[in-house]
């Protein structure tokens, strides 16, 4: 399944926002790069127990930032809290990337296999300006294929779980509109995910 629900209050958005201030503080965004050695368009860093990371190497979590090789920072309360209400009685979080997109930024076709389980939902977190957001189905898709669309606010919240878990999807593009939180068109996105 995958669904879309809006649950953020302005005074919650706010309170993720000066999160995302301390996660970025705590752990600075860095870049990842493909395995063939492209950098990623987007700037990102993770808290929680474990964070996930690209480069040479692959794909993987690992438990410190690979730039500074500190500790990731907790998940904030706020994200817990969230966790706790989307996800179900089974879902234990141990991870949450922030991606940082700028107009022009976008994120390609993907399937998220990283983790050790995928029985397990993801919960996606939009803040900022606003966002195209598309999922296909379980091949990677073509120039033919006709995926779902969804254009994520801020404070909207996407679950995919179930059999849509292993769906392909990407992030298209950030959508310029001026946020009262984030004027310079970025979205942040924070996504959610039990690793084990």
């Amino acid at each position: 399944m995958v669904r879309v629900i809006r649950v953020l209050s302005p005074h919650d958005q706010v309170e993720l926002l000066l999160a995302a201030r301390a996660i970025v503080h705590a752990a600075p965004l860095f870049r990842p790069t493909l395995p063939s050695g492209t950098p990623f368009q987007y700037r990102m860093t993770n808290c929680g127990d474990l964070g996930w990371t690209a480069d040479r190497h692959g794909y993987r979590y690992v438990s410190v930032h690979p730039v500074t090789g500190a500790p990731w920072p907790t998940l904030p309360p706020l994200l817990q809290r969230i966790a706790a209400e989307v996800g179900g009685p089974r879902f234990s979080p141990q991870s949450c990337l922030l991606n940082v997109y700028r107009v022009g930024e976008s994120l390609g076709w993907h399937q998220d296999r990283t983790e050790e389980r995928f029985d397990r939902p993801i919960i996606s977190i939009s803040l900022g300006a606003s966002g195209l957001f598309e999922v296909a189905g379980l091949t990677r898709p073509t120039a033919r294929t006709k995926a779902e669309q969804w254009t994520l606010g801020s404070g909207d919240i996407l679950v995919m779980s179930d059999d849509d878990r292993l769906r392909f999807h990407r992030a298209v593009d950030v959508i310029d509109s001026a946020h009262p939180l984030i004027p310079s068109g970025v979205r942040l996105n924070f996504t959610i995910r039990q690793v084990r």
